[in-house]
């Protein structure tokens, strides 16, 4: 169930996440307070990229790796299969700690998911029910992120939204460089 002893309260950072921010957010899975949900998104693919898969890393043990980190390609992973992925991730097979789903470069949190928004029922049901201890879904949003939907309610409530725009124009890379 999402609801355990290692919850991290749901935070969204808005418009974009600073590097303090992810510090802190290293610092707190480090400290194993993992969230069930996390979804990174925003206009800049190098970082929303690099710390999506980050995040999988800080979760999962490097020894565990191979059995405990599920990568799944946005562009063709269906709603029922990445659900499908939580349900089995839950099963706590070879004693590994913690289990990451990471579902990269993901178009279905955008205001117009493939399919619909028909199409993500299956998934919208296992995240409703609880994503159970121990596991935790990492979504990369590409394409777009409608904080409308259920998912990103739920994400809001009980999980983390990290944001990366696009740097642009003078004021923009000043700010980039000074936060970092």
């Amino acid at each position: 169930c999402m609801k355990g002893a290692h919850r991290v309260p749901a935070k969204e950072a808005t418009p974009g996440t600073a590097e303090r921010e992810l510090t802190a957010l290293h610092r707190a899975i480090r400290e194993g307070k993992v969230a069930p949900l996390y979804v990174v998104t925003g206009d800049d693919e190098f970082r929303r990229g690099q710390i999506a898969r980050n995040i999988g890393r800080w979760i999962v043990p490097e020894s565990e790796r191979q059995v405990s980190l599920v990568c799944l390609d946005g562009a063709t992973a269906t709603p029922a299969h990445i659900a499908a992925e939580l349900e089995s991730g839950s099963l706590g097979f070879f004693g590994s700690s913690q289990r990451v789903v990471f579902v990269q470069a993901c178009p279905l949190l955008g205001a117009k998911p493939p399919g619909g928004k028909e199409a993500l029922a299956p998934l919208v049901r296992r995240i409703e029910a609880g994503i159970r201890e121990g596991t935790t879904l990492v979504i990369e949003a590409a394409g777009g992120f409608d904080s409308r939907t259920t998912i990103a309610k739920i994400a809001a409530r009980d999980g983390v939204i990290l944001r990366f725009p696009l740097v642009e124009g003078h004021q923009g890379i000043r700010a980039f460089v000074q936060d970092r």
